[in-house]
């Protein structure tokens, strides 16, 4: 039987599993029948999205709703996310 230790932030000790065939060290496979259902729905896109540890799937989702015809973003957002959003609302009030 092989050890397998993982450090736990925060902790002062190691954890130690017992057998390295039961511990999966990959990242989770990208299921498409969660994105499928959930671009259905009119509204909702697909991002990518970056970051230092790996990559994510993003659902951004948008609704019309009354109003002077802004944009109001929220969330933590880089600048090229709120050009892109910027430029989609002057597309769509052309």
């Amino acid at each position: 039987m092989e050890w397998v230790v993982i450090s736990v932030p925060g902790c002062g000790e190691a954890l130690k599993l017992a057998d390295k065939s039961s511990v999966d060290m990959q990242p989770p496979r990208f299921d498409g029948k969660e994105a499928a259902e959930r671009v259905a729905t009119p509204g909702v896109a697909v991002g990518l999205v970056w970051t230092v540890v790996g990559g994510e799937v993003q659902f951004v989702e948008a609704t019309a709703m009354l109003g002077k015809g802004d944009i109001h973003l929220t969330g933590q957002l880089g600048d090229v996310i709120k050009e892109s959003a910027q430029i989609a609302l002057t597309w769509v009030n052309s």
